[in-house]
């Protein structure tokens, strides 16, 4: 648990934003499953940001 968290911080502050949610996509299957906002908190994004992110992405 404790690594993954440090993971997870490491990665908020070295990825940028695109990066963290392809890593996101790739870990998780609750891509599908959590709503867009949730998911933008997750990232440390805004829902508008990653909306953008994934129109640039498909």
């Amino acid at each position: 648990m404790a690594v993954r968290m440090i993971d997870q911080i490491i990665s908020f502050q070295t990825l940028s934003a695109e990066e963290r949610y392809l890593e996101f996509m790739a870990k998780s299957e609750l891509i599908k499953r959590v709503p867009v906002k949730q998911i933008a908190s997750y990232l440390g994004i805004t829902p508008n940001a990653l909306s953008r992110i994934r129109k640039n992405i498909k």
